[in-house]
C-alpha cells in the first residue's frame, strides 16, 4: 500500500448567501483550490493519486 501524504491545507474564502461567490459553481471553487495545494507542495499533478475534500 503507497504512503498518504498530506501535503497542503488550502481553503476557499468564505462568502454571504447572494454575495459574490454565488455565482461560482462549487466545483469551480474546489478545482482552484487543489491547483493551489499541488503548486504550493511543489508535486507533480500525475503523482497526485486522490485528492479529498470536504467542508
Amino acid at each position: 500500500m503507497p504512503d498518504v501524504v498530506i501535503a497542503e491545507a488550502v481553503r476557499t474564502p468564505v462568502g454571504k448567501r447572494n454575495g459574490g461567490l454565488a455565482s461560482l459553481h462549487p466545483a469551480d471553487l474546489l478545482a482552484a483550490v487543489q491547483r493551489s495545494a499541488v503548486d504550493r507542495a511543489g508535486v507533480d499533478p500525475a503523482a497526485v493519486g486522490q485528492v479529498v475534500a470536504g467542508c
